[in-house]
């Protein structure tokens, strides 16, 4: 990597635009590829480069000379990256909630009565249950209660919600 000097850090801290020139044509490309790397898009990567400079050259005055002005730099690129990608996910699920819902379409019948007769089964099954049994499927079954829930109800063991659900 380059180093940029403490005299011309100093004169961009006093807003020397071309000490700022100098950093710019220095560490630009550096710039550029490490946030392409990240991102893989270039335009998004070219956007984010000048953000990036835009906001070295609004923050000039703190960048402190005597410390390291490419961690500095970098730590800058790769904030604007998250930035970046914590907006989009925002706007990408913005977005998914802004879609119309879906038009309007027939219950499938078949499927209706298939469901409506293999549940009327299984509640004829449940009723040849022993009561202790029924019991247990029932809350697991109508309630959605899991087996930890279903076993602190009843005091009993979670191995045995098990064994009577199975």
């Amino acid at each position: 990597m380059f180093y940029t000097d403490e005299k011309t850090l100093k004169a961009l801290q006093k807003g020397d635009v071309k000490a700022f020139e100098k950093i710019y044509y220095l560490y630009n490309g550096h710039v550029f590829n490490f946030i392409h790397g990240m991102l893989r898009e270039s335009t998004v990567a070219k956007d984010l480069t000048q953000d990036v400079f835009v906001q070295i050259w609004n923050k000039r005055t703190d960048i402190d000379s005597a410390n390291n002005f490419e961690g500095y730099l970098f730590t800058v690129a790769k904030n604007s990256v998250y930035l970046h990608l914590r907006r989009k996910v925002l706007f990408d699920n913005y977005v998914v909630k802004m879609e119309p819902e879906p038009e309007y379409k027939e219950p499938d019948v078949d499927n209706i009565l298939d469901n409506k007769l293999f549940e009327e089964k299984i509640t004829r099954l449940i009723k040849e249950l022993p009561e202790a049994r029924r019991k247990i499927f029932l809350l697991y079954w109508k309630s959605d209660m899991n087996y930890r829930e279903i076993a602190d109800l009843l005091s009993i063991s979670d191995k045995t919600v098990a064994t009577q659900v199975r």
